[in-house]
Protein backbone atom coordinates (compact mmCIF):
# COMPACT_ATOMS: atom_id res chain seq x y z
CA UNK A 1 0.00 0.00 0.00
CA UNK A 2 1.27 3.45 -0.89
CA UNK A 3 2.58 5.58 1.97
CA UNK A 4 0.06 8.45 2.56
CA UNK A 5 2.63 11.25 2.50
CA UNK A 6 -0.09 13.81 1.73
CA UNK A 7 -1.40 13.29 5.28
CA UNK A 8 1.84 14.53 6.85
CA UNK A 9 0.98 17.50 9.07
CA UNK A 10 3.83 19.20 10.94
CA UNK A 11 2.88 19.49 14.60
CA UNK A 12 5.90 20.66 16.62
CA UNK A 13 9.65 20.98 16.55
CA UNK A 14 12.70 22.85 17.76
CA UNK A 15 16.02 24.36 16.72
CA UNK A 16 18.93 23.48 18.99
CA UNK A 17 22.50 24.70 18.77
CA UNK A 18 25.74 23.02 19.86
CA UNK A 19 29.31 24.24 20.23
CA UNK A 20 31.20 21.17 19.14
CA UNK A 21 34.42 19.79 17.70
CA UNK A 22 35.78 16.36 16.79
CA UNK A 23 39.29 16.38 15.39
CA UNK A 24 39.21 12.64 14.72
CA UNK A 25 36.16 13.06 12.49
CA UNK A 26 37.58 16.20 10.89
CA UNK A 27 34.97 18.49 12.46
CA UNK A 28 36.52 21.84 13.33
CA UNK A 29 35.22 23.66 16.39
CA UNK A 30 32.11 25.68 15.63
CA UNK A 31 28.42 26.15 16.31
CA UNK A 32 26.06 23.74 14.60
CA UNK A 33 22.26 23.65 14.55
CA UNK A 34 19.96 20.66 14.70
CA UNK A 35 16.35 20.95 13.56
CA UNK A 36 13.77 18.43 14.70
CA UNK A 37 10.22 18.38 13.32
CA UNK A 38 7.48 16.01 14.50
CA UNK A 39 4.40 15.30 12.40
CA UNK A 40 0.98 14.50 13.82
CA UNK A 41 0.42 10.71 13.93
CA UNK A 42 -0.81 9.23 10.66
CA UNK A 43 -3.63 6.68 10.69
CA UNK A 44 -2.53 3.95 8.29
CA UNK A 45 -3.44 0.26 8.15
CA UNK A 46 -5.38 0.57 11.44
CA UNK A 47 -2.34 1.92 13.30
CA UNK A 48 -1.02 5.32 14.29
CA UNK A 49 2.40 6.00 12.79
CA UNK A 50 4.90 8.54 14.10
CA UNK A 51 6.95 10.43 11.52
CA UNK A 52 9.55 13.14 11.82
CA UNK A 53 12.36 15.04 10.14
CA UNK A 54 15.84 15.59 11.49
CA UNK A 55 18.48 17.96 10.12
CA UNK A 56 21.92 17.92 11.76
CA UNK A 57 25.15 19.88 11.36
CA UNK A 58 23.89 23.22 10.00
CA UNK A 59 26.78 25.66 10.59
CA UNK A 60 25.90 28.94 12.31
CA UNK A 61 27.99 32.11 12.10
CA UNK A 62 27.02 35.53 13.38
CA UNK A 63 27.11 37.82 16.41
CA UNK A 64 23.66 36.83 17.70
CA UNK A 65 21.29 33.90 17.41
CA UNK A 66 19.12 35.93 15.02
CA UNK A 67 21.80 35.13 12.41
CA UNK A 68 19.94 31.83 12.03
CA UNK A 69 17.70 33.46 9.43
CA UNK A 70 20.73 34.60 7.42
CA UNK A 71 21.98 31.04 6.85
CA UNK A 72 22.05 30.26 3.12
CA UNK A 73 20.74 26.70 3.14
CA UNK A 74 21.24 26.43 -0.62
CA UNK A 75 25.01 26.92 -0.33
CA UNK A 76 27.59 24.21 -0.94
CA UNK A 77 29.03 24.89 2.51
CA UNK A 78 25.78 23.91 4.21
CA UNK A 79 25.04 20.99 1.89
CA UNK A 80 28.51 19.53 2.42
CA UNK A 81 27.94 19.40 6.19
CA UNK A 82 24.29 18.79 6.96
CA UNK A 83 22.61 15.41 7.31
CA UNK A 84 18.88 15.20 6.61
CA UNK A 85 16.73 12.20 7.40
CA UNK A 86 13.02 11.34 7.46
CA UNK A 87 11.89 9.07 10.29
CA UNK A 88 9.20 6.43 9.86
CA UNK A 89 10.08 3.27 11.77
CA UNK A 90 13.65 3.88 10.51
CA UNK A 91 15.66 6.83 9.29
CA UNK A 92 15.68 7.37 5.52
CA UNK A 93 18.12 9.63 3.70
CA UNK A 94 16.68 12.79 2.15
CA UNK A 95 17.70 14.66 -0.97
CA UNK A 96 16.68 17.74 -3.00
CA UNK A 97 16.17 19.47 0.34
CA UNK A 98 15.19 23.14 0.50
CA UNK A 99 15.17 25.00 3.82
CA UNK A 100 14.64 28.57 4.99
CA UNK A 101 14.30 29.98 8.51
CA UNK A 102 12.76 33.40 9.16
CA UNK A 103 12.60 35.08 12.56
CA UNK A 104 9.00 35.77 13.61
CA UNK A 105 8.85 36.71 17.30
CA UNK A 106 10.83 36.18 20.49
CA UNK A 107 13.06 33.16 19.79
CA UNK A 108 10.70 31.61 17.22
CA UNK A 109 11.45 31.02 13.56
CA UNK A 110 9.21 30.11 10.67
CA UNK A 111 10.70 27.03 9.05
CA UNK A 112 9.91 26.22 5.42
CA UNK A 113 11.21 22.80 4.46
CA UNK A 114 10.70 20.48 1.51
CA UNK A 115 12.47 17.61 -0.15
CA UNK A 116 12.31 13.92 -0.99
CA UNK A 117 13.32 10.74 0.78
CA UNK A 118 14.23 7.25 -0.33
CA UNK A 119 11.30 5.17 0.89
CA UNK A 120 11.64 1.34 0.90
CA UNK A 121 7.90 0.57 1.01
CA UNK A 122 5.74 -1.22 3.59
CA UNK A 123 2.69 -3.53 3.50
CA UNK A 124 3.61 -4.76 0.05
CA UNK A 125 3.73 -1.26 -1.37
CA UNK A 126 6.40 -0.36 -3.90
CA UNK A 127 9.57 1.49 -2.89
CA UNK A 128 9.81 5.10 -3.95
CA UNK A 129 13.17 6.96 -3.99
CA UNK A 130 11.31 10.23 -4.70
CA UNK A 131 8.81 10.29 -1.81
CA UNK A 132 8.05 13.99 -1.13
CA UNK A 133 7.74 15.78 2.18
CA UNK A 134 7.07 19.37 3.21
CA UNK A 135 6.69 21.37 6.40
CA UNK A 136 5.75 24.95 7.22
CA UNK A 137 5.59 25.87 10.91
CA UNK A 138 6.97 28.10 13.64
CA UNK A 139 9.33 26.48 16.11
CA UNK A 140 11.53 27.81 18.94
CA UNK A 141 15.27 28.18 19.07
CA UNK A 142 16.11 26.63 22.44
CA UNK A 143 19.69 27.85 22.71
CA UNK A 144 23.24 26.53 22.44
CA UNK A 145 24.61 23.61 24.45
CA UNK A 146 28.26 23.25 25.37
CA UNK A 147 29.35 19.90 26.80
CA UNK A 148 32.35 19.81 29.12
CA UNK A 149 33.54 16.50 27.69
CA UNK A 150 33.82 17.95 24.19
CA UNK A 151 36.78 20.19 25.09
CA UNK A 152 40.21 20.00 26.61
CA UNK A 153 40.84 21.54 29.00
CA UNK A 154 37.27 21.19 30.20
CA UNK A 155 35.43 24.41 31.03
CA UNK A 156 34.98 24.35 34.79
CA UNK A 157 32.94 27.51 35.30
CA UNK A 158 30.33 29.72 33.67
CA UNK A 159 33.10 32.15 32.76
CA UNK A 160 35.09 29.40 31.02
CA UNK A 161 32.03 28.37 29.03
CA UNK A 162 31.29 31.96 28.03
CA UNK A 163 34.88 32.42 26.83
CA UNK A 164 34.64 29.31 24.66
CA UNK A 165 31.33 30.42 23.19
CA UNK A 166 32.62 33.96 22.69
CA UNK A 167 35.06 32.80 20.02
CA UNK A 168 32.07 32.13 17.75
CA UNK A 169 29.09 34.19 18.93
CA UNK A 170 28.55 37.00 21.44
CA UNK A 171 27.59 35.51 24.85
CA UNK A 172 25.60 38.71 25.53
CA UNK A 173 22.99 37.35 23.13
CA UNK A 174 22.23 34.67 25.75
CA UNK A 175 21.22 34.37 29.36
CA UNK A 176 23.73 33.19 31.96
CA UNK A 177 23.93 29.48 31.12
CA UNK A 178 22.27 26.72 33.11
CA UNK A 179 24.61 23.88 34.11
CA UNK A 180 23.39 20.30 34.42
CA UNK A 181 24.95 16.86 33.84
CA UNK A 182 28.19 18.32 32.54
CA UNK A 183 26.50 20.61 30.01
CA UNK A 184 26.07 24.37 29.81
CA UNK A 185 22.87 25.53 28.12
CA UNK A 186 22.88 29.10 26.81
CA UNK A 187 19.26 30.17 26.35
CA UNK A 188 18.50 33.07 23.98
CA UNK A 189 17.91 36.46 25.58
CA UNK A 190 14.61 38.24 24.82
CA UNK A 191 14.56 39.73 21.36
CA UNK A 192 14.01 43.31 22.53
CA UNK A 193 17.39 43.12 24.26
CA UNK A 194 18.96 41.55 21.18
CA UNK A 195 17.74 44.46 19.03
CA UNK A 196 19.47 46.95 21.33
CA UNK A 197 22.71 44.95 21.43
CA UNK A 198 22.97 44.22 17.71
CA UNK A 199 21.61 46.97 15.53
CA UNK A 200 22.05 46.02 11.85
Amino acid sequence: MRFPYEKLTPESGSIDGYLFENETAGIKRGIFLNINIDFAPIKWEDSDWQCGLLIDWIPLKGRSWKAIEAIDCSSKQVHSKWEVSFYHESHFDCHDVKLSMTHTSDSFFRVLLSGKFDYPGYFGGPPDPQMPFAADLEIPFNGITLSQDSFFPKPSSTEDAQLLLGDFIDPNAFEVPDFKDGKYLFRPRPFDIIKKLFRN
